[in-house]
């Protein structure tokens, strides 16, 4: 029952939350057909895996894909800290790394593994936050779409594409959506959450009420773009960085 539930509910998450749609349509438009080789895909911080299938559909369906988190999950094929990836090095032709710097007490540690393992014209993907809540578990750091940029730059990875993430209104919007979950799920593990029946009514029903507010934010989004698309107010960043070839 609570496997079918956490599967429901992953598929709600991937059908609500904006940021989702515009980091599969960022993989689509920017990797397809960009691996170097047919060497693995490292997914590091993968949690519950939610750009599994998009990056197979932009990679090739014969890609194998490798997903490691500092905690276990059925989605989770190895338990590592990301600051000390247990693989040699220039293993993955990709690596992928959503949401996942903010949690680390060293980021240039952990994007300094992620380059050591990437084979040369490897390419690393980074989703990263910038103006939002604070998260309950560990979070340390803030960029701005620069700052991420720069700190690629300083692993000696060079920057091919990169989009900011929403604006105020898609703020607004995105801090509402939270509401329900700050206040109902009290003890909210992210992606490790809804472990019980408790747990997961708790999920469920926040989900529910937060629905709303997440489909305004998608609505809110192209209008952000439309009305400051250079403005410096986003609420974080996507950005796409390559290792050189004799790397």
């Amino acid at each position: 029952m609570i496997d079918r539930f956490a599967t429901l509910y992953r598929l709600a998450l991937d059908l609500l939350l904006p940021e989702r749609t515009i980091v599969r349509r960022f993989i689509a438009a920017h990797l397809a057909g960009a691996a170097p080789s047919r060497s693995p895909c490292l997914d590091i911080g993968a949690g519950p895996d939610p750009y599994g299938t998009a990056l197979r559909r932009a990679l090739g369906p014969e890609t194998q894909f490798v997903t490691v988190d500092i905690s276990p999950g059925d989605r989770v094929r190895v338990v590592a800290d990301v600051q000390n990836l247990p693989f040699a090095d220039r293993r993955f032709s990709v690596v992928i790394a959503c949401h996942l710097l903010q949690h680390v007490t060293d980021p240039r540690a952990a994007v300094a593994e992620a380059a050591r393992v990437l084979s040369p014209g490897g390419l690393i993907l980074v989703v990263h936050p910038f103006i939002t809540l604070q998260g309950r578990d560990r979070d340390l750091w803030r960029w701005t779409l620069d700052g991420m940029t720069l700190e690629l730059e300083r692993a000696g990875l060079t920057p091919v594409a990169a989009r900011s993430i929403g604006g105020p209104l898609y703020a607004v919007a995105s801090i509402m959506a939270s509401v329900p979950g700050r206040l109902l799920v009290t003890r909210r593990q992210g992606w490790r959450s809804g472990r019980t029946p408790a747990d997961a009514l708790r999920l469920g029903f926040s989900l529910l009420l937060a629905a709303p507010f997440h489909t305004l934010a998608r609505l809110l989004e192209p209008l952000d773009r439309a009305l400051w698309p250079h403005a410096p107010f986003h609420v974080g960043g996507i950005v796409l960085a390559r290792k050189a070839d004799h790397g």
